[in-house]
């Protein structure tokens, strides 16, 4: 496994940690008050430390692991890769807005549609590194063929 696909692991466990720690906050918040829990800058800081705790006690482990891997720069396959995986996701983050608006246009509920618009970053950047994560293991499984 490249240290690439290393990173694309760790910040998809970040963003999955800290997206199910600020969703389960939301909806318990929001089934309390009967309606849609306002955004809350101490619920944001935290996901925000989640992500950066995570990902950098990831990256120490994995550079550790490996340090001369850790430290060879991108080749021509990983910058497509990652080129590629980052396209995706800029279509997912277009269609996301796209609905998070049309929601708002229905239901008049900014908090809702901060929310939504939040969830649309979220998702956009977990597919990016999904989409890594498959499109490297693609190119070693067809590499070793």
């Amino acid at each position: 496994m490249v240290f690439r696909e290393k990173t694309a692991w760790i910040m998809s466990l970040a963003l999955i940690l800290a997206g199910a720690f600020y969703w389960r906050v939301i909806i318990a918040g929001s089934a309390e008050i009967g309606g849609t829990m306002p955004p809350l800058i101490p619920i944001m800081v935290i996901y925000v430390v989640i992500v950066i705790a995570v990902a950098i006690i990831g990256h120490i482990i994995a550079a550790v692991g490996n340090p001369k891997e850790a430290g060879t720069p991108s080749d021509e396959r990983e910058f497509k890769i990652v080129a590629h995986s980052r396209a995706i996701s800029q279509t997912v983050f277009g269609v996301a807005i796209l609905g998070s608006l049309g929601l708002y246009l229905f239901s008049y509920d900014g908090h809702a549609l901060f929310h939504c618009v939040f969830a649309s970053l979220m998702l956009s950047q977990l597919v990016e590194y999904i989409m890594q994560i498959i499109l490297f293991r693609k190119s070693v499984a067809g590499a070793t063929a």
